[in-house]
């Protein structure tokens, strides 16, 4: 609460329209609602490891027609000739980031966003936290095409970032997906979180998650409608869940 009260301050002082706790619990629910911080939920996708013994322990749980779907791409990409690697901050190179850096304006540009991380941002991501970066190349024959960055916790790994140089079917499903569901089995990880958006998800074996954030608007009448408009976005979003869960891709015994 005092951290809070804090950065709204801060906001005065810096005229700031606002200040975002993300990925909040109950508890800060409670806390920041007290001084005037607005609730939002949003859907994400994530994957559990049920204790698979490997990838294929984990295509047994799906349904058929999603299994048969995931083993096709798969092996679309190994027919390309493509590899993969996976490094740390302490094992990637300058030219391994300065592959990924290019994949990733590509991506951003590709969708018309805006590029508000640099190189310096990532650089300093592996000076300052090495052992919880991970970053995955993709390899066609002897030419790097593609890059993903993911951060590892001690229970789980977090995918946020990727990119190519080749427009290739089924790489991104490979690099983004399979790949990481598949380390996340072999290291014994709980979770892989893949992060908002895309239907998509949900026939590779990632299901929908109800996720809060809190908000604090400094102006009066925007902050009452947003408020406003969160509250119906809450129902929508739940409504979406339900929708997304009755199309599960795994077997209905589960």
């Amino acid at each position: 609460l005092k951290l809070a009260k804090a950065t709204q301050k801060l906001a005065n002082l810096k005229s700031a329209s606002s200040t975002h706790f993300l990925f909040t619990s109950s508890e800060d629910h409670l806390h920041l609602n007290q001084i005037g911080f607005i609730k939002r939920n949003a859907n994400q996708f994530h994957w559990r490891n049920e204790g698979y013994s490997d990838f294929d322990d984990f295509l047994s749980v799906l349904s058929s027609k999603k299994r048969k779907n995931i083993l096709k791409e798969r092996s679309s990409i190994k027919n390309d000739g493509i590899t993969f690697r996976w490094l740390t901050g302490e094992t990637a190179t300058e030219n391994d980031w300065s592959l990924f850096f290019s994949c990733y304006q590509s991506t951003i540009k590709g969708y018309s966003a805006i590029s508000y991380l640099n190189s310096a941002f990532f650089e300093l991501l592996a000076q300052t936290m090495p052992k919880q970066i991970r970053l995955l190349i993709a390899k066609k024959r002897d030419q790097n095409i593609a890059a993903a960055f993911f951060l590892s916790g001690k229970h789980a790994l977090f995918g946020r970032y990727w990119g190519s140089t080749d427009k290739i079917r089924n790489l991104h499903f490979e690099t983004c997906f399979y790949q990481p569901i598949e380390y996340s089995i072999n290291n014994k990880l709980t979770r892989f979180e893949a992060g908002a958006q895309g239907e998509h998800k949900l026939n590779r074996g990632l299901m929908p998650i109800i996720v809060s954030s809190m908000h604090w608007i400094k102006h009066p009448e925007f902050f009452n409608a947003i408020k406003k408009y969160s509250q119906s976005e809450t129902t929508n979003v739940a409504e979406y869940q339900a929708i997304l869960e009755n199309h599960s891709p795994y077997k209905k015994s589960l």
